[in-house]
């Protein structure tokens, strides 16, 4: 619409440009004639006394008639009409009647009192003096005018796209995207402009590719955080969160902006969130989760490069704690249950050696009796504090590179056990499949073996059977280790908690059969230690398979 605008305007200024011209040539035209009539007449005039031959010729060559006009009588012709309207004037200067393919020029000079002699010239206009002439000019100017219009109009055209192509590209710049290619001509008028366009452009894409980096790196250092982390708008929307966060939280967080409150149901940690978007104070707080029973340590804080920005965000920041407070319970567990198990032999020692001081000594039944039940408590105690060294032990280890025998390993723990194998008639079946030589802690190997062994000894049945199976697999470069016996077993009730400490199977046989309850305890940690597995089959009265798989 612009661009229509544009032409026909062109073609009025070119029209009002020609009838300009054709109006000024006109009128050059009426003067030079006008002048040149005058000049005639005057000269006509001035031979008034001359022959009539040489008036006639000069008529003739300047096409100038005469006409005699008595003013006192009337004649109905055109002169007297015009000398009546006062066309034609006494004063002796030209006047003139002009039409519009024609011009009549006058001249009246007085003879006596009455009489005038009007002297008339007709002369064509300019566009019927030449016609030819004129209509070849004006067929040359607008044909001129026509390709410079159809110049303008390309350029205006040209340069309206060109425009509207630049402002495009700057939007496009502005809006991060990428921009439509641009011609580049030299010593045109906008090349400065699209240079610098594609200037802005390559440095806007670097900048934007750098914040993108910068964005990406940033999203992957939040994501791999073992804290959860939560950014909220000052209208306390989620704008970002992390893994860790959902993990926490126990909830699928949705990644579109919405309210915290949709995924933060503890009313404790949305309280401190509240206060700190309203008072724009930093709160900290160790609390428990309603969902899902975790405990964190929360940290709600408000971001703000100064004072005075309007838009202030806030990030919450949430640290598990849950597995601290296991660990600190099983600590004081631990030590309760240590306390206790101490407590039993060493009160066992100190009353019967109390009887003993106290005068029983001097018979010697209880004597024997008596040094006996010391004896057993006293090695009860002795292997309860072992066990609890070794189980100080396992978290000690750093060394993963010993050269281990199995065999080895196998017949010491065995002839250690031979007493107890004996009395109960046991049967042991060894067998060691693969190289014998291993690479791994030999600590944690042998606390394996030796107490998983020790297990199938103490629970095994009279003239029952221990089978010992270890499998050096170069293949998987792995040690399977297989120890099963032909004991009580243990009840699908209790096959859950045989790992944790002080914990006994077979409770109506506790005072029987020898054992801290720390055994499996320490299996399971070397196990995790060498970043192992273990698998337990067992059936009542019938017996009981571990089954342990130790990456080398």
């Amino acid at each position: 619409m612009k661009n229509k605008k544009t032409l026909f305007g062109a073609i009025f200024i070119a029209i009002i440009i020609y009838v300009c011209i054709v109006k000024v040539s006109d009128m050059a035209l009426d003067s030079s004639q006008a002048s040149h009539f005058d000049t005639a007449s005057e000269s006509y005039i001035k031979l008034n006394k001359e022959t009539k031959v040489v008036k006639k010729i000069l008529l003739q060559e300047n096409d100038i008639k005469i006409h005699t006009l008595d003013i006192n009588k009337t004649y109905p012709n055109k002169v007297t009409d015009l000398w009546n309207k006062k066309i034609i004037k006494p004063d002796g200067k030209v006047s003139r009647t002009v039409n519009l393919s024609s011009r009549n020029f006058y001249k009246a000079k007085q003879i006596n009192d009455s009489t005038y002699l009007i002297l008339s010239h007709h002369s064509k206009r300019l566009w019927n003096h030449h016609l030819a002439y004129f209509s070849l000019l004006s067929i040359i100017y607008f044909l001129v005018a026509v390709i410079l219009i159809r110049l303008i109009y390309s350029r205006q055209v040209k340069r309206d796209y060109e425009i509207s192509l630049i402002t495009q590209n700057l939007k496009k710049i502005q809006n991060g995207q990428e921009i439509s290619p641009m011609v580049i001509r030299s010593h045109d008028f906008f090349t400065p402009v699209v240079k610098e366009i594609q200037s802005l452009n390559t440095f806007a894409n670097e900048k934007r590719q750098y914040e993108h980096l910068l964005s990406r790196r940033f999203k992957g250092l939040v994501g791999h955080l073992p804290v959860g982390v939560m950014l909220l708008d000052d209208k306390g929307n989620v704008i970002m969160h992390n893994q860790a966060m959902s993990v926490i939280l126990g909830q699928n967080i949705s990644e579109g902006k919405h309210p915290f409150i949709d995924d933060i149901k503890t009313y404790s940690l949305s309280r401190m969130i509240e206060q700190t978007l309203k008072k724009n104070k930093n709160h900290h707080k160790n609390l428990e989760l309603i969902d899902n029973n975790k405990f964190v340590d929360a940290n709600v804080i408000r971001i703000a490069h100064s004072d005075e920005d309007i838009e202030r965000q806030v990030i919450v920041i949430l640290y598990d704690l849950t597995e601290f407070k296991q660990i600190e319970q099983m600590q004081g567990d631990f030590v309760s249950n240590v306390s206790h198990e101490l407590k039993t032999p060493i009160t066992a020692i100190t009353g019967f050696s109390e009887t003993l001081l106290n005068g029983a000594k001097n018979n010697p039944d209880d004597l024997d009796k008596f040094l006996k039940i010391i004896n057993k408590e006293s090695i009860r105690l002795n292997s309860l504090v072992q066990d609890i060294l070794e189980l100080s032990q396992v978290d000690e280890v750093e060394t993963f590179n010993d050269e281990i025998s199995l065999d080895e390993i196998v017949n010491d723990i065995t002839d250690e056990l031979s007493s107890s194998i004996s009395s109960k008639n046991l049967t042991v079946n060894k067998k060691i499949t693969g190289p014998d030589l291993v690479v791994s802690s030999s600590l944690l190997i042998e606390q394996i073996i030796n107490n998983l062994v020790t297990n199938s000894v103490i629970y095994n049945n009279m003239n029952g059977q221990v089978d010992i199976k270890l499998k050096h697999d170069e293949i998987k470069n792995q040690l399977l280790i297989n120890i099963s016996d032909t004991g009580i077993g243990i009840s699908d009730e209790n096959i859950d908690r045989i790992f944790e400490r002080f914990y006994r199977v077979d409770k109506s046989h506790s005072q029987e059969i020898e054992g801290t309850g720390l055994g499996l305890s320490i299996v399971i940690d070397a196990v995790n230690k060498l970043n192992g597995t273990i698998k337990v089959e067992s059936q009542l009265t019938v017996g009981t398979k571990f089954e342990v798989k130790i990456p080398l």
